[in-house]
């Protein structure tokens, strides 16, 4: 079975409810910024909620199927992931970042059957 990884702060955890990522006095350089919002907002759609979310910072922005989960394979996080960062210094773990640059920030394609596992590995994660 594949396991995932949640991609903090931009995951639910099983058991635990959402809450707003924290911010970061740190920055990333826009090149990094850039790559990283298109990779998260590039990748595979796993999980196609269709709850508009509002930003639980500021309040600047709305997503349409914000609570939609996103996967590259290994990690998983929502899909409103991108517009938190567009907007905000939030940082994700260094392990995340090294794995996607070793994918030179390339979202994954997915066939219907590895779409298929990654779903019902989701779902068997959060009991849905």
């Amino acid at each position: 079975m594949t396991e995932l990884i949640p991609l903090s702060p931009f995951a639910d955890i099983p058991g635990r409810r959402w809450t707003a990522p924290p911010l970061s006095p740190d920055k990333y350089d826009p090149d990094t910024l850039e790559r990283l919002m298109r990779y998260l907002e590039y990748s595979p759609m796993i999980l196609p909620w269709m709850e508009c979310t509002e930003d639980l910072i500021g309040r600047k922005f709305k997503v349409l199927g914000g609570s939609a989960v996103m996967s590259d394979g290994k990690y998983f996080w929502r899909h409103e992931a991108g517009e938190y960062l567009r907007h905000y210094p939030i940082r994700v773990h260094d392990e995340a970042i090294a794995h996607f640059r070793l994918r030179r920030w390339d979202p994954p394609e997915f066939t219907s059957a590895e779409i298929a596992e990654l779903e019902r590995v989701l779902i068997s994660m959060f009991e849905y």
